[in-house]
């Protein structure tokens, strides 16, 4: 009976032995089996670490090529730039040189102006040059010279009223400067037409026109944006002629000036 309760005691020392072994067995297949899955989530994380440096690489490759597009379309922003410049530059240029051009057309006109009336007052006018108004009578030419502004044919009236300034001064002499003043004053020639309206003014100061004349001449001065000239006319016209008309368009006049 010892003997078989000592085997009955190996026997269960056995069993405990096998049952811990079959236990480690156990913990470390479960522990395999962990690191298995480890290993298997460390792959799927490769995985998706690959894809998404591939994903990173085609940005990148397409920022580049976004770049040099840029790049390239700086640069022909750049060269357009400069091509535009040097067509502005050329313009300026061309812009000058018409400048200097009728500059110098208008330079030579005058210049062909003056010698054509130093030539009429020196040696009177050609016959075979002159028009057929330089040969009628100054009182005639007057007439002509009204029914033309009458006509509102300005130019024409300008003409002759030119004329007569330049080679018959005389009794006619202060309305010919009116005259060619109303016919430039009506053409918005205002330069002109204050000068015209100035020497007929020192040559007849009783003259029927004057309140025309000195209403079209502060007008005139205000085109020109001359106030103090055109306030002077103005108030010489309502001073002399208070009763007049066109003393009353000056009042109005005077006060927007």
């Amino acid at each position: 009976n010892g003997r078989v309760g000592e085997l009955q005691e190996g026997n269960e020392g056995l069993r405990s032995i096998l049952r811990g072994s079959s236990e480690g067995m156990q913990k470390s297949d479960q522990r395999i089996h962990a690191l298995e899955e480890q290993f298997k989530a460390f792959q799927e994380f490769l995985v998706q670490v690959d894809t998404q440096a591939k994903a990173n690489g085609e940005s990148l490759k397409k920022v580049r090529e976004e770049m040099g597009a840029a790049d390239q379309n700086s640069a022909k922003v750049a060269k357009a730039l400069q091509l535009l410049e040097k067509q502005m530059a050329d313009l300026d240029k061309e812009s000058v040189r018409r400048k200097e051009l009728q500059s110098a057309v208008e330079k030579l006109i005058k210049e062909i102006e003056a010698n054509r009336r130093a030539i009429a007052g020196e040696k009177g006018v050609s016959e075979a040059i002159a028009p057929d108004y330089a040969r009628m009578k100054t009182a005639d030419l007057i007439k002509e010279i009204q029914e033309l502004m009458r006509k509102k044919e300005f130019a024409k009236s300008k003409e002759r009223a030119r004329y007569l300034v330049d080679n018959r001064p005389g009794d006619q002499e202060a309305r010919a400067w009116y005259y060619l003043g109303e016919s430039t004053y009506q053409r918005s020639e205002f330069n002109e037409a204050v000068e015209a309206f100035q020497q007929s003014g020192a040559l007849d100061t009783n003259a029927a026109y004057m309140p025309t004349l000195m209403y079209h001449a502060g007008v005139a001065y205000q085109k020109l944006g001359k106030k103090k000239e055109a306030k002077a006319f103005l108030q010489g016209l309502i001073g002399n002629y208070p009763e007049h008309e066109l003393a009353k368009w000056a009042k109005k006049r005077l006060e927007k000036l």
